[in-house]
C-alpha cells in the first residue's frame, strides 16, 4: 500500500487551510515540508516498503557525508536557483508572447496539485539522471 496519496491529499488540505487563514506563504511552505517529512520518516519506520531497509548496513556515515557534501547544497542552492531561473523564463515568455502560463482562474484547491506537479517534475528527472548518468552517479552513489 502506498501512503503517498494520503500524505499528498493531507498536505494539500493543510496548505489550503494555511493559505486561507492568512499565514505567510514562506511559513506555510516550511510547515508543510517539515510536517510531511516527519510523517514520511515515521511511516517509513512503522510500515516500510521492504523490512530489510530498517536494518543498518553501516551506511549512516556515507549518507550523512552525502547530505552535507552534495544533497544539502543541491537542496539549498541549486534547486531554489533552478526554480528562480525557471520562473524568470516563464515570466519572460508571458510578457513577450502574451501567454497566461498559470491558470489563475482555477480554484486554489485545483492550483495546489498543479503546483506540486510543476515543483516535483524537475526533482524526479534530476534524481533519475543521477542514477542513469555516469558523471552524476559518482556523486549520488555515496548515498
Amino acid at each position: 500500500m502506498s501512503v503517498f496519496p494520503v500524505v499528498l491529499a493531507g498536505s494539500l488540505a493543510v496548505a489550503l487551510f494555511l493559505v486561507e487563514s492568512g499565514l505567510p506563504l514562506e511559513q506555510s511552505s516550511a510547515l508543510l515540508v517539515l510536517g510531511a517529512g516527519l510523517i514520511v520518516f515515521c511511516l517509513e519506520r512503522w510500515i516500510p516498503h521492504h523490512r530489510s531497509w530498517l536494518h543498518s548496513k553501516g551506511d549512516l556515515k556515507p549518507d550523512l557525508a552525502y547530505l552535507v557534501g552534495v544533497g544539502g547544497p543541491v537542496s539549498l542552492v541549486v534547486t531554489p536557483l533552478a526554480t528562480y531561473l525557471g520562473l524568470l523564463v516563464l515570466d519572460w515568455l508571458s510578457l513577450h508572447f502574451g501567454w497566461d502560463l498559470w491558470p489563475t482562474s482555477w480554484p486554489l484547491i485545483a492550483q495546489l496539485p498543479l503546483a506540486l506537479v510543476v515543483a516535483e517534475f524537475p526533482k524526479y528527472w534530476h534524481h533519475r539522471l543521477q542514477h542513469n548518468t555516469d558523471f552524476l552517479w559518482r556523486f549520488h552513489a555515496t548515498h
